[in-house]
Formats: C-alpha cells, structure tokens, sequence
C-alpha cells in the first residue's frame, strides 16, 4: 500500500545511516513488517538497524530481568504472609493477581505508591502530604467518607487493615526482588525513567526512532520526552483529523493530550475524505453464521483479479473465533497468515485437562476413603473417549452408583488404559506424572488425525514442563490443591501461538495486532459491544475516585484506544466488511458496537465523506446452506448403547419427555445427553439461580399437598398457614443454607407470594384429590410390533376434580401451550415441548390407569394469576388423540433406532444459544 504508514517511516531512513538507530514499535508484528521492508529493499546492501517492539525494547534496556507471573505471586505471597498471616496460596492467587496489576500499573504510571495507599483519612493531611489540587482533594476526600465520621462495619474494618499494609507490602515486595535481581514489567518502566534521568542508563544505539504509539503510559512518556530532550528520538504518529480535531471523538481523546503533538507533527492525515469507501455493516446470528458469511464473501473477491490477499486482513476481537473461521474458509484460498494466539481453554485438549484438574480439586476424602463428583469423572471420560463410559466396566461403575459422589477406588481398579487418571494424586512428582500420561494418551488416540489437537497437547505438555520446574522449587510448601489451582490458573492464560513468518495470502489477527499495519480490504467479525470496544480490563483494588485522582486511567479512556485502534485501521482501507453478532444474549454476543452507529451517523456521503454504507441481515437459512454439520453415525457400538438404555428390562428407565424434547431440538444434542452422558460439572450455587428457584417450588408445593387425599375447602385454610413453615424447609433442602438477606430474601419472598397463589387457585377448585406428588410412572411401547421399548416419566402433580384426572406440570421459564393441537409437527417444532411433555405424560397415565378421563395442563408461575394452561383448550384428551400422539412417538422413535439416519446437528441455531454442548459443535 502506497500511503501505508510504516512505508511511509521506512522512506524516511532509506538514505541513512542506520548502524546506531534502534527502530521502536508497539507491537512484535508490527515490528516484523518492518523488517521485512529492510529486507527486501531491492537487493540493496544496507546495515539493518535494531527494530524492536517496545516490551523488547524495556527488557534490553533493564538491568532486571522481568520474571514470569507465577514467580512473583509466590514472591509476593510470601512478603503478603508477613503481615497478613495465614493466607492459604490457593486462596491468595486471584487477590494476588490484582494487587500485583496495582503495582504494576502504579510504576507504569510513576504514581507515588505510598501516597495512594496512605491510610490518613483526614483531608487536611492529605492535602499537606500529597499535594493535591482542590478537584484532586475532593477525589479522595470522597472516597475516604466511606470510612469516616461513622461506625466502621467488619468489612470495612478488614478492608482498611489491609489497605494500610499495603504501602508496606508494596516497598517490602520490591526490596525482595532487587535482592534477587528480578523485575515486573511496570517496576523495570520505573527504574528505566530514574536512570535515564539521572544519566545511569546505557543506551546501546544513539538514535532511536518511536512510530505508531497513540496511549502512552507516564513512563513511556517521560521515556520519550527525556530521549528527545537529549537529541535521541524521532517520534512519528498516525493521525487522521477526522477524529484528532473532533473534540467528542473519543479515538481523538489521547491525541488532543499528547504534548509531542504540536501545530506541525509526522503525521497528520485526511484519508477519511481523501480515500473512497464501501463499508459494509453485516448483522449475522453467532459464531456459524458470521465465518459462514465471511467465508461465502472471500470466495467471491478470490474469484476476482483485482483482489490482492496480501493486502488484505481478517480481524478477530473475539479470539473464540478463529477455530470456527478456520474451519469455514473456502479451498480457494491458498495462503493464510495467522499472527494470534488461540486460547487453549477453548480446545478439546485444554478442555481434558481442565476436566482433570477439576476431577482431583473438588475430591472429597472421608475416612471411608476418597470420592470423586460423578458427573467430574464422567465428562473427562466422555471427553477423552464415549466409549470408556458407553461399554464395559467404567460403565457398570457408573451405572452402581446413581449418587452425586463416585469412590475413587471403584474407578481406578478398572482394568482400562485410563483408569490411572483416578489414582491419587499424593505428591508433587505423581501429579506431574499422571498429567504426562493423560497428555500422551491423548495423543496417542490421534496419531494420523487432528494434527491441530496433537499440536494443542503438545503445546500444553511444554506449558506444564515450566510451570512444573518453577513449582518444584516451591513444592515443600505447596499442597496438592493448591498446585491443582495453579496449574488450571496457568491454563487460563496459556495461547498457542499461530504464527507464520513469510508474509502471503490474508492476514489474519486479533484486534491489538493491526497496530501501525494498514490493508486495503479489511474483514472486521464479532463487531459488538464488549468486543469492540472491549470489557473494562483486569480488576482493581483501586477505587475509581483514587484512580481518578491519582491520574490512572479509566474506562472512558480504554474505550478510547480501542477507538483509535479501530478508526486508524480503516483510515487508509478502501473496503471493509463489518459483521456482528445479532444474537445479543449470546456468550458471544452483546448489543452491535457503538462503532456502527457512529459510522451510520457521521462517516456519510451526506457529512462530505466519500464513503458508501451498505446494510444487510443475515438470516441463518442463507449460510446454512453449504454448512458441514457435525454428526455421529450409529455403529454398531452405538446401537448397542441405545439398546441398552431403551430397550425395556430390568432397571431401565427408557425414554422421558425430555430426552424426546433434545431429540427434536437437535439429534446430536440427545446423542451427547443422553447417550453419551456427557454433563456440565455440577457447581456450588452461592445465590438462587433460576434451576434452584424452580427447585425449591417444586419442592414446597409437594410438601404442602403431601400426605392429603381429598382437600376441602376447610383443609385449603390450614394448607395456606403451612406456606410460611413448608417454604422454610425446602429452602434448607434444596438450598442448603438460610436466606436472611440479599438478593436471595427477595427471591425468596417471590416464591412465598407464587406458593400463596397456587393455593388460592387450586383452593377455587375445591374439593380436590390428590392422585400423585412428584411420582415416577413407567410404561412400554411396541416398535414394529418386535420390541417393546421403555418409557418413564416424572409428573409433578395428578390430581382429580369432579371426576377427571388431572397432570399438572409447574413451569418457572417462558414456557408456552400453543392453542392449535397439531400432533405432527409435535416433533418437528422444538417450540411445542411443552405439549409434547403433557401429551408424553398423559399417554403415560393412560397406559396405567386405562379408561379414565384425563387433562393436561401447566402452571406458567411467571404468569400465575392466568391460573393453569391446559392443552387442548381444556377439554378431555381422547384416545383417539393419545393413539395418535403414540403413533407419531414411535415413528420418531424408530428414526433414533435407526441405522441409516444420523445424529446431525441442528439447523436452527436459536436451539444452540443455551445448549451445554455449544462449544464441541462450534456454534458459540
């Protein structure tokens, strides 16, 4: 690209002596391209000049090596332990990772760090000791009347002992690693800044040049204000006035504070109404449907000769992404140069050994011996292979145990190649053995497959080589549990590195990565708030009114250079495609960027840019139609697990509403629930979540009706003095724990309030027999007149009034009855399930209690007071409807038996929105 702004900086130096020039950018890859541009300067034969990123640049120029993260947590926890006693390593690691981002970013930002944490709270002597403006004062002023003129709480208390132990910790950490020669990034950015100024540091090179910085911390600032004060530094920006001169453009925010910036400054631009633009603005629901979109795009430019995909840049804000966009790309195109990290917790590999790790922290010993989490144990065999679980011992093991733990003994006294994951983890070395074997094993099974899976594991079992040496150092006064946080602590952060050093083909690049590099087509995905801009970024301990006052940036200003970033990007591009996710309540959703709108509204012909806007909205039938859906053939291993599971014997359940419900909603969704028997760990509920809401209703309204046959009018008064006593109870069941206050006692007093209207409407039915509470009812059905199949079902109430039977099922979502009873398209239309439970339910009863008049019906308790919804407008369910609903029940049934008609994924994406299984499919 002609105008591109490195070419611009590299024709700046092509006649000079660059032999004692140091070349400084804000990033590695734009450090390459730079490079590059050096060689191939057209077989010249030049002195090339050190070019260098600028972290590159602080770790050359510091006399401290930086150390790695974990290195300073277990430095820092043992300066914390000095005056905070007792603090467990495992508990320490998250509050520790916060207090030492303050630190750093405190040195980046050459804030007095003592005067930040004073603990003085009177204003007079925070005025005199750290000379504050008035603005400042009130700043902190206001934050310490939290505190003062007003008794203390406990929190508050704790909070202020260890907020005046701070600056201690803070001086004390730093002594500790200048003893050891180490350094974080913030306190080498400090150190540089004093040296510098003081005529102590070595500079290796006499000239150095910075382009391509636009939020400068203090300390690079004073970095580059001391090196130009010395005749050291050349400084070029890329600026375009579009957003510099607008004072309300928030990319313009750090521009307009850059005292570097002058009347005359290297440079300033109007490519916003210099260069035309198409920009194209493209709402398309999830991950599938955007990398199917993009896909469908390039292979049309790659048809045409015009197109050039060296100057072309697919960029990824959401890092989640890039394996779905891998998958999706067309065979057209040849070259692609992928320049990010993809997390490895969105792998399958990562996902195993998260799967272990999980297993072995949340053990429970007892004196009996140990105890895994079922479902624990049950997804990391289901991840590694569906067949541990589907055949075999493992199978047994799990079917004996129908509880929430499983003994570990059983599990690891199996006679398979994996059963040494549930050995005992009792030291340092079996741990690390242990995880070794199951990286292998893994690897192993996909030897000649997934080449991208084998180098994922093979990446972590290197992440784990260092993690492993650092922790061997400290391994005495480590536990188990706490190397077992670490190590998932470590899995968080841990990105394999996709990079690719010949520059050819597209681009490909998380959002931070375009910095200083300019394209002609640029490709933007997942264009949506928290993407673009980004969520606020690591946590702080420091409150806004300080961070304020003490000039450290804020939210508004992160919003602004992810501003720059994304405005400077398009600045010189002449096409640029713009999708997001229309599915807002996504994972990977969130409202549309504020950037579209900003464009719509002000980058317009009508504004006098020439620029032409084209909107479009992707429905999901317009990419799905060439999609490659993920599906499972029924081998015969397969079939034999179907038929063990629904085919009717002894201690088989057989089919329920539910499993029929995935069915319909999606085939691989029933195959991974309820064959494979894959399950989301359970997890602690530290407040009332929707399921343990419904829970505890379900619970309360049995227990009220239990024990009674026939309620009058008379018992329906003594039931409701119950309401307050049942409630209580089945909190402490379900719940486990008391509800006094918070967002739980509201909670709380909304099912008081639903118990109470329940009551008052079946009370309007009166007299009112109770025929079953909460209550298991089994059947069977003949397929092709050769086998009989099981079917069970678990109905929250049958009751009966004035002679016929009712099913009533409590429903806590938005659950809805459709009006028209269209048997057919029961088990075509996921939206019906409702229905199709009731009908499922009642075919049930039927078939136990024959020749009764049955109805079916839901309480909707979001919408209460509309009394019970029944199906069939209300009137008795007849056989003639039953045996139809049996006769489409069984021919779907049939499907499921058989062999030629696959477990494929669904087509309507709005089923994969809350789907537990989203991320195996790829459909985020």
């Amino acid at each position: 690209m002609k105008d591109a702004f490195l070419e611009k900086v590299f024709n700046e130096y092509t006649s000079k002596d660059l032999s004692q020039h140091c070349f400084v950018f804000p990033t590695r890859r734009a450090a390459y391209v730079f490079r590059q541009k050096f060689l191939k300067n057209n077989g010249k034969t030049t002195w090339l000049p050190e070019i260098l990123a600028i972290r590159d640049l602080i770790e050359r120029l510091s006399p401290y090596p930086i150390a790695d993260d974990l290195v300073l947590l277990l430095l820092l926890h043992s300066v914390v332990d000095e005056y905070e006693k007792d603090i467990p390593l495992d508990k320490f690691f998250p509050w520790g990772k916060i207090l030492l981002n303050d630190f750093n970013e405190l040195d980046q930002n050459l804030v007095n760090a003592e005067a930040l944490y004073h603990q003085s709270i009177e204003e007079r002597e925070i005025d005199v000791q750290f000379s504050l403006s008035e603005e400042e004062l009130q700043d902190v002023a206001g934050f310490w009347k939290l505190f003062s003129k007003k008794p203390l709480s406990s929190l508050q208390q704790d909070f202020l002992a260890s907020w005046k132990s701070l600056p201690a910790i803070y001086k004390k950490f730093k002594e500790v690693l200048l003893k050891k020669h180490l350094s974080y990034e913030g306190m080498t950015y400090r150190i540089i800044v004093e040296q510098l100024k003081e005529g102590k540091l070595f500079l290796p090179w006499s000239k150095f040049v910075f382009s391509g910085f636009y939020a400068l911390s203090v300390a690079e600032r004073s970095i580059l204000e001391e090196l130009s004060i010395q005749k050291k530094a050349d400084l070029y920006w890329d600026v375009d006035n579009y957003y510099y001169k607008n004072p309300l453009h928030e990319a313009g925010l750090y521009l307009r504070r850059n005292n570097f910036l002058k009347n005359e400054f290297s440079w300033q631009h109007d490519f916003f109404k210099e260069i035309p633009k198409s920009i194209y603005i493209t709402g398309a629901p999830l991950q599938t449907a955007q990398v199917k979109w993009i896909s469908n795009i390039l292979k049309d430019k790659l048809a045409d000769p015009s197109f050039d995909p060296v100057n072309s840049v697919i960029v990824l804000p959401d890092e989640a992404m890039l394996v779905p966009l891998l998958n999706s790309l067309p065979e057209e195109l040849k070259g692609l140069n992928i320049t990010m990290g993809y997390p490895v917790k969105h792998t399958r590999a990562g996902n195993i050994v998260k799967s272990f790790l999980e297993l072995h922290k949340n053990v429970k010993s007892t004196s009996s011996g140990s105890y895994f989490v079922r479902q624990h144990a049950e997804n990391l065999l289901s991840l590694i292979d569906n067949a541990l679980i589907n055949e075999g011992v493992f199978s047994k093991a799990f079917h004996q145990s129908g509880q929430l733990y499983i003994a570990a003994d059983l599990l690891s006294s199996q006679s398979t190649a994996i059963s040494f994951v549930f050995e005992p983890l009792t030291d340092f070395a079996t741990l690390e053995i242990v995880l070794n074997k199951l990286i292998k094993f893994y690897t192993d099974q996909l030897k000649g497959g997934n080449n991208l899976e084998i180098t994922v594991a093979d990446y972590i079992n290197l992440s784990f080589k260092e993690l492993f040496a650092t922790l061997r150092q400290h391994a005495a006064k480590l536990t188990i549990k706490m190397m077992l946080q670490i190590l998932e602590e470590g899995m968080l952060t841990v990105k394999i590195p996709f990079t690719s050093e010949p520059i050819k083909g597209i681009q490909l690049m998380g959002f931070l990565e375009t910095r200083t590099l300019d394209f002609d087509h640029v490709f933007i995905l997942s264009v949506n708030e928290n993407f673009l801009p980004a969520v606020a970024g690591g946590k702080t301990y420091i409150p806004y009114s300080i961070r304020k006052s003490f000039k450290l940036p804020l939210r508004n200003e992160q919003d602004a250079v992810y501003a720059y970033h994304f405005y400077r990007l398009l600045q010189r591009a002449k096409v640029v495609h713009l999708i997001y996710n229309t599915e807002a309540k996504s994972v990977s959703g969130g409202e549309m960027s504020r950037y579209l709108l900003q464009i719509a509204f002000e980058l317009n012909e009508a504004k006098g840019f020439p620029v032409k806007l084209f909107f479009n909205l992707v429905n999901t039938e317009a990419i799905m139609q060439s999609e490659n859906t993920i599906s499972v053939k029924k081998d015969d291993v397969v079939l034999t697990r179907l038929k063990e599971l629904y085919i009717k014997s002894e201690n088989v359940k057989g089919f329920s509403a539910t499993a029929i419900a995935d069915y319909v909603a999606c085939p691989l969704r029933f195959y991974f629930k309820n064959v494979s028997r894959i399950r989301k760990p359970d997890e602690e509920d530290r407040e009332i979540s929707g399921k343990v809401f419904g829970n505890i209703f379900h619970k309360a309204i049995s227990n009220l009706y239990k024990g009674k046959k026939e309620i009058d009018n008379a018992q329906f008064v003594l039931v409701k003095k119950q309401i307050d006593e049942v409630l209580d109870q089945a909190v402490l069941t379900v719940y486990k724990k008391t509800v006094t206050t918070g967002n739980d006692l509201l909670l709380k007093g909304v099912l008081l309030d639903l118990l109470k209207k329940v009551v008052d409407l079946d009370a309007q039915e009166s007299p009112l027999e109770i025929v079953g509470l909460e209550q298991v009812y089994s059947g069977s059905l003949s397929l092709d007149n050769t086998v009989d199949i099981a079917i069970s079902g678990y109905i929250d109430r049958v009751d009966k009034v004035k002679g016929v039977f009712r099913i009533i099922d409590y429903k806590t979502g938005n659950d809805i009855i459709n009006n028209q009873l269209d048997i057919d398209t029961l088990f075509t239309n996921p939206n019906k399930k409702v229905t199709l439970q009731l009908l499922f339910y009642s075919l049930l009863f039927k078939s136990n209690f024959p020749g009764q008049p049955i109805k079916a019906g839901m309480y909707k308790l979001r919408n209460v007071n509309t009394g019970i919804q029944w199906i069939n407008g209300g009137n008795v369910l007849t056989d003639e409807l039953l045996e139809s609903f049996k006769s489409a029940l069984l021919k779907l049934i049939g499907d499921i038996f058989n062999s030629n008609i696959d477990f494929s994924q669904t087509d309507d994406l709005k089923q994969c929105e809350y789907c537990d299984f989203k991320k195996i499919c790829n459909r985020l």
